[in-house]
């Protein structure tokens, strides 16, 4: 019975040790770790997405629709016919530090109603720090879904609003990392129309890994 209390003593003894110099406790750290994807795909709603320029009788919430997407719902914007070019805003969680979405691709679907009388601006818009970026895709969108995949790599065509020159790496990895304004065009035609917008897809959601680090008591 003493060998069994001396043990017991021994054991207890070296506990108390151990927390006192921190050898057996741990405190939670959250740290970086895998890219995710933020995706509109529109199926309950317009998901915080708004439309600026002359569309919607000066409103900024589109209309949603449960059905006539690609799949499933969408939203649609009337243009005003008032001068100007409107575009589908994207809400704020697709904004902030999204410097992980670098070298991968914005994508989205586009419809428009009417294809003749078409004319030319900057298909996608990006600012952030300060700068200005503009892209120009391909092709304008059908009176049918049209997909596109817009890279978000410097030397993929996007030039610097001011300048008209490409961005470089630091200066596209800048705007990514405190993106404040995303925005898609909508009107395409010089004339009225009706733009629809589905799928929208952008990369650059920071998940979080919970992991355990020694804590030392000072």
């Amino acid at each position: 019975m003493g060998i069994f209390w001396l043990q017991i003593r021994r054991i207890f003894g070296l506990a108390i040790l151990m927390v006192s110099y921190g050898v057996a406790t741990a405190q939670p750290q959250a740290t970086p770790s895998a890219r995710g994807n933020i995706s509109s795909t529109f199926a309950a709603g317009h998901e915080g997405w708004q439309v600026v320029g002359d569309a919607q009788d000066g409103a900024s919430i589109p209309d949603w629709h449960s059905s006539g997407g690609n799949p499933s719902g969408c939203i649609t914007v009337e243009d005003d016919v008032a001068g100007g070019t409107w575009y589908w805003q994207a809400p704020d969680h697709f904004l902030g530090n999204r410097v992980l979405a670098y070298q991968t691709d914005l994508t989205f679907d586009l419809r428009q109603s009417e294809t003749d009388n078409q004319f030319d601006a900057a298909d996608v818009i990006l600012i952030g720090n300060g700068i200005t970026l503009e892209f120009d895709t391909a092709v304008n969108p059908a009176t049918t879904w049209t997909s596109y995949r817009v890279p978000l790599d410097e030397q993929a065509g996007w030039i610097i609003q001011a300048t008209g020159i490409a961005p470089t790496a630091s200066e596209m990895q800048s705007v990514l990392s405190n993106l404040t304004t995303l925005w898609i065009r909508g009107e395409f035609r010089d004339g009225p129309d009706t733009g629809g917008l589905d799928n929208v897809t952008f990369s650059g959601f920071q998940a979080t890994t919970v992991v355990f680090l020694p804590f030392v008591r000072r």
